[in-house]
């Protein structure tokens, strides 16, 4: 559904039933059939992809990660890395369905290469995953406001330094 990042981005549980009408409405109307929107990945970006199957039935619908992974090489780069580092504002479980933090994850645990994770915030309470470290800037709880998101690239640069040793470890661990 492409109400499933809503409550992420902020959305009350209001605001995300007045959507899911909106976007049912929207669906019905582009699509009364609703045979297009059975199709995998058409919740993608909000349900765009209904409204170009609307107007191209024929159009092919990509993951957009397995096209941003197959046109900047992916598959060539970690090839080559000992470790990976990704980052994502809030890191929870969406992330892990099929968002290109959870993509990268993936691709990186297939490999056995290990994952450090920078994010705003963490509110995740599992991950699938071996040899992962995350490291949030902000505790779950703390409100993100304006003054904290203009301090985004000090407090990112203090959390690197801060974990440098554990990244490092890592990478030991990986050499072994």
């Amino acid at each position: 559904s492409p109400i499933c990042f809503a409550a992420q981005k902020g959305a009350s549980p209001q605001e995300i039933q007045q959507l899911s009408k909106g976007f049912d409405h929207i669906q019905h109307c582009l699509d009364p059939e609703q045979h297009f929107s059975r199709r995998p990945g058409t919740g993608a970006a909000g349900g765009l992809p209904i409204g170009v199957l609307c107007a191209y039935p024929h159009a092919k619908i990509e993951s957009g990660n397995t096209w941003l992974a197959r046109e900047a090489h992916l598959d060539r780069a970690l090839s080559q890395a000992d470790l990976v580092i990704t980052g994502e504002g809030c890191f929870d479980q969406t992330s892990l369905l099929g968002k290109g933090t959870g993509y990268l994850l993936e691709q990186a645990a297939s490999r056995q290469i290990p994952v450090v994770i920078f994010c705003g915030k963490s509110q995740i309470r599992h991950i699938p995953f071996n040899n992962v470290q995350v490291f949030p800037l902000l505790t779950e709880d703390a409100p993100v406001t304006p003054e904290r998101l203009a301090a985004t690239s000090e407090d990112l640069r203090k959390t690197v330094l801060a974990h440098l040793p554990a990244i490092a470890q890592m990478l030991v661990k990986q050499q072994v």
